[in-house]
């Protein structure tokens, strides 16, 4: 038995509508339209169906064209390299891209500007006149020394070298002394202590032998050194050689010196000594300068600063040139070969002839040297 899904009402076998509510059973037949929307609406076309085929087929087609012309477009490059020579294939593998074209020529070096020479390293030769007529010489190299260095603990590491190779002649041995130097701020200062008991005993013995004259040589080559140091510092200096409370002291020195410069440790007698020129003095009270030795000299400062022509008032006197030339030499004790000339520096008091000179002159000397000649040959 059927009953109406809507209202409930008992339905007749094949009953197709309703009697109570008008609603159509289970046993209406679909109309025909409704069946085939139905159909078109769940059942795909075929055209469709051959689309999709034929853009399926074309996409492969395409594909299929693109890697063979990519084959076929890259076998020739491979076909042209292996028909190359190996050594081209090499240096197409090897050789960087080039920066600019090849047939463009490389920019050219660019050279160096040549540097101008400057005063130190300017060279000049320099000739001392120590005979009359075939003149001996001497060539060195002169440059003009700058007052007031601007380094002065290079002046006085140079000045300690220079004195450290000073040597005093005796009649057994040469005597080198050890020296040491200090920089202030108001000075150089130049000493040697802690002499060997020997050296020291040698020095003393040149005084008492009265050989003066070579411990007044020495001592000028050591204030021509410690002057040069202090003038190119621009500082003062002061010199002391000596030591303390030893038994070594001279045997001529007169007794009152001896009393005043000993103690229950021994003696204690300087060797040499002073701050400036004036006072410096050898064994207490041998003045190594004598007092009118600055009047004997044609030109005191030609060993101690550099001159210019302006500082020469005879530079037309060709005679008196050769000897303040030749003067500078004289300081250091040179022994003339020219008559002369050893004859009137041996009248000089401060002329104190050493054999062992070689020559060897400071900057300072080399310049006014060479400066006096010129003025010579003019």
């Amino acid at each position: 038995m059927l009953f109406c899904k809507e209202c409930g009402k008992k339905l007749k076998e094949n009953q197709l509508f309703c009697n109570g509510c008008g609603r159509q059973t289970a046993h209406s037949p679909t109309p025909k339209s409704q069946e085939i929307e139905q159909k078109t609406r769940y059942q795909k076309p075929a055209s469709s169906s051959l689309n999709f085929k034929i853009v399926l087929i074309c996409s492969i087609f395409i594909i299929g064209a693109f890697f063979a012309g990519k084959y076929f477009m890259g076998a020739k490059p491979e076909a042209e390299k292996a028909a190359s020579p190996p050594s081209q294939v090499q240096a197409e593998k090897t050789e960087p891209e080039e920066t600019q074209p090849p047939d463009e020529p490389p920019p050219p070096p660019v050279e160096k500007e040549e540097e101008e020479p400057t005063d130190t390293d300017t060279q000049t030769t320099i000739t001392a006149d120590i005979q009359s007529e075939e003149e001996e010489t001497y060539e060195a190299t002169a440059a003009t020394t700058a007052v007031n260095s601007a380094h002065p603990a290079d002046d006085l590491t140079d000045a300690i070298t220079k004195l450290n190779e000073i040597k005093i002649p005796t009649s057994s041995r040469d005597i080198s002394l050890t020296w040491q130097g200090h920089s202030e701020e108001d000075g150089l200062g130049f000493m040697a202590v802690d002499i060997p008991a020997e050296d020291l005993q040698g020095l003393f013995d040149l005084y008492d032998q009265g050989k003066i004259d070579v411990l007044k040589t020495w001592a000028k080559k050591v204030y021509e050194i410690v002057d040069d140091a202090g003038t190119r510092s621009g500082k003062e200096w002061s010199v002391y050689v000596g030591d303390q409370c030893v038994g070594a002291h001279p045997k001529t020195l007169p007794s009152e010196d001896l009393m005043n410069f000993s103690g229950s440790c021994g003696y204690s007698i300087p060797v040499l000594g002073g701050f400036n020129k004036a006072n410096y003095t050898l064994i207490l009270n041998e003045r190594v300068f004598g007092a009118n030795e600055e009047k004997d000299i044609i030109l005191p400062d030609s060993s101690r600063y550099p001159l210019a022509e302006a500082d020469i008032p005879f530079a037309d006197d060709k005679a008196r040139l050769r000897l303040a030339r030749n003067e500078i030499f004289a300081r250091h004790g040179y022994m003339f070969k020219s008559a002369d000339l050893q004859e009137y520096f041996s009248t000089k008091a401060w002329y104190s002839p050493d054999p062992a000179f070689d020559g060897t002159l400071s900057d300072v000397e080399k310049h006014n040297v060479a400066l006096i000649k010129r003025l010579e040959e003019r």
